[in-house]
């Protein structure tokens, strides 16, 4: 049985209890090893310095392997990016797309189409897990800078209104508990400021408010069908600014009428069966269907323009 004799502890005992190719025992291996992870965590926990600027901070704000700062890394990213030349031609190696060098991504002959088809290849082969880690990676960027990603978010809506809009939509529709229960909180945290702008947005659009309570009172009633601001602005213009029975201008204002009432259970609230008066018709009218209301004012001696039209 060959035996060895540790040089650190004086340890004698079988070639197994050693380090292999070492006069090391085991034991004394591992502690070793303990205490040389435990100096190189210290290390990692001592500020660094930035050869560039000189700033002086914790190893994560340093570029990997490297005396620079991270600051001083992106500043140069975007130097050489503002310093391409827009006169170099390249052709991109899978595509073949030729172009400016703007158009293709910094020192590769692959341009961004191309590369942006690559990214989304990566990021859909391991979807859920990609996904999450770019939210979390999100999620820190924003704790760390809440007004630089506020800022980038701003612009970035401002830039793309139409995806904005669609992605909204989209999201309403698939979570509207969220959205009701976002709503409520909302409310109840700045009452004042969202009283002040669905009175101003009722201000300013006073067709789809109009359209809005419409379609509720027929929704309310069950009835069928619904109409939008386009189909009441489509109206006035049939009727060239006119009120069907009186034929004064609806200039001054006007009522969306329906003409078999929605009382009536043979009613629709579709645009075929509306019709726009001034306010005086419409409450005279009250709940009498065209035919009715036309012998109503036979019945009093009242001019009807739109049999006069009829005759013309």
């Amino acid at each position: 049985m060959i035996e060895k004799t540790c040089r650190t502890c004086g340890y004698v005992g079988p070639v197994e209890d050693f380090v292999k190719t070492r006069n090391w025992c085991k034991e004394c291996s591992n502690e070793y090893n303990r205490n040389h992870r435990v100096k190189k965590e210290v290390t990692k926990k001592d500020k660094g310095i930035c050869s560039k600027c000189g700033y002086e901070g914790p190893p994560d704000k340093f570029k990997k392997g490297r005396s620079i700062c991270k600051q001083c890394v992106n500043a140069g990213s975007r130097n050489q990016r503002a310093n391409i030349d827009p006169t170099k031609i390249k052709t991109c190696k899978l595509c073949g797309f030729t172009g400016s060098a703007l158009e293709f991504v910094k020192h590769q002959r692959i341009c961004k189409t191309c590369q942006t088809k690559i990214n989304q290849a990566t990021y859909a082969s391991d979807l859920l897990v990609n996904r999450e880690k770019s939210r979390k990676n999100r999620a820190d960027m924003r704790a760390k800078n809440p007004e630089r990603e506020n800022e980038r978010s701003r612009n970035w809506n401002n830039s793309h209104p139409d995806k904005v809009k669609e992605w909204a939509s989209r999201y309403r529709k698939a979570n509207p508990e969220k959205v009701s229960v976002g709503k409520q909180v909302c409310y109840e945290r700045d009452k004042e400021r969202v009283c002040e702008k669905n009175r101003k947005w009722k201000k300013d659009n006073p067709g789809a408010v109009r359209a809005h309570n419409n379609n509720r009172k027929a929704k309310k009633k069950s009835r069928p069908g619904v109409h939008t601001p386009q189909d009441i602005e489509k109206l006035l213009l049939d009727q060239e600014g006119l009120c069907v029975y009186c034929g004064d201008f609806l200039e001054k204002g006007y009522h969306v009428d329906h003409i078999i009432p929605l009382v009536r259970e043979d009613s629709t609230n579709w645009p075929d069966n509306l019709q726009v008066l001034c306010p005086s018709c419409n409450c005279s009218k009250g709940d009498k269907d065209h035919e009715e209301y036309l012998a109503y004012r036979r019945a009093l001696g009242l001019f009807i323009y739109c049999e006069k039209e009829e005759a013309a």
